[in-house]
């Protein structure tokens, strides 16, 4: 009997391989997954607040309160205009980058901040920019205050701070946390089954133990001076040692032809074993001539753990070499009794 391996079973290496290549698969989906999410969610934020701005900043009371500076009018209806449109803050400021409206009032009157202002209050651009500003890093949109006259005289800056997004995405992030421990358990339980089914078609061994089965069996049937042939319930054979080859005159200039996956009947026309498939029974001592030789044949029947035919195997010798053996024997047992009598006469 085999003893248990040391090494981990084979349904441990299994589930824990499928565990890991799961774990690698669905690591990248779920981050590949959040990331175009989140830049999608990015970039749709920033065109809002772009549209945003783009409002605000045609407004006549917000271009003529630019106009005058006039900060205590412009700041409660720059509030009430980012309540209304959702955005986490609008900051207008003049033609210098000095703030006229903010969120929190002590901040208006100081320098914007984020060194992305540029574009928009010398050049005139309506833009989506991402920087860091007072409230924290944001996603925004820049839009130059313009008088009648199409002079830049301020500029409007609607933005979404990024945790914000963040927090909005959380509910995502959780359902693909759930997903991926859903397919991993699901992963572990197919590993599980599949493992089970293939040590118990191994029958109960492990694939190493399997492969030192196999080579034994293999060195042993090259062993014996027999020959055997094994054959599946369509007739194909699979499985012959060396001296089954030999024995039928197979071999070629002392090169033996491997006929494992040939058709019987194809290999050995004169045998009638595939004819047995039909009706399997075991049969002993059956006197054969197979490739013109005289053999003496034993055939069983294969069959599995659920007692299912699955197949034949013979195992014959050539009669010449029986006869042989026999006449030896004979001759063995006529001198043993000769010196049996040759010693009791000796003793009388």
């Amino acid at each position: 009997m085999y003893q248990q391996a040391r090494l981990p079973s084979y349904r441990a290496r299994l589930l824990l391989i499928m565990l890991i290549y799961s774990l690698i698969q669905l690591s990248i989906v779920v981050v590949t997954s959040y990331w175009y999410v989140s830049d999608s969610e990015y970039q749709d934020k920033g065109e809002r607040a772009l549209d945003v701005a783009r409002v605000v900043a045609k407004l006549p009371d917000v271009v003529s309160a630019v106009e005058r500076r006039d900060s205590a009018n412009l700041q409660p209806l720059a509030e009430e205009l980012r309540r209304t449109m959702g955005a986490s803050f609008i900051v207008v400021g003049d033609v210098d980058g000095i703030r006229l409206a903010h969120p929190k009032s002590e901040r208006i009157g100081k320098p914007m901040v984020g060194g992305d202002n540029h574009a928009a209050l010398v050049l005139g651009q309506e833009y989506v920019s991402q920087a860091k500003g007072s409230l924290g890093v944001s996603v925004r949109g820049k839009v130059p205050v313009k008088d009648q006259q199409g002079q830049i005289i301020g500029i409007v800056s609607v933005g979404y701070l990024l945790e914000k997004i963040d927090v909005q995405l959380q509910p995502y992030l959780h359902f693909m946390v759930l997903l991926v421990m859903a397919v991993l358990s699901l992963n572990m339980l197919i590993g599980w089954w599949l493992a089970q089914r293939i040590k118990d078609t191994l029958l109960g061994f492990e694939p190493e133990q399997m492969t030192r089965l196999y080579a034994e069996l293999q060195a042993t049937l090259n062993t014996i001076r027999e020959g055997v042939i094994a054959i599946n319930r369509e007739g194909i054979i699979t499985n012959v040692n060396a001296n089954a080859i030999r024995l039928l005159g197979k071999d070629l200039q002392g090169k033996s032809i491997n006929p494992v996956g040939l058709p019987l009947r194809d290999w050995l026309p004169d045998s009638d074993m595939a004819e047995l498939l039909d009706q399997p029974q075991a049969q002993s001592d059956v006197e054969l001539l197979l490739n013109g030789h005289l053999v003496i044949a034993n055939r069983v029947p294969m069959k599995d753990q659920q007692q299912n035919f699955i197949g034949m195997v013979s195992s014959f010798r050539r009669k010449d070499e029986i006869t042989l053996l026999t006449k030896q024997l004979s001759q063995i047992k006529a001198h043993s009794e000769a010196l049996r009598v040759q010693n009791h006469e000796h003793s009388n």
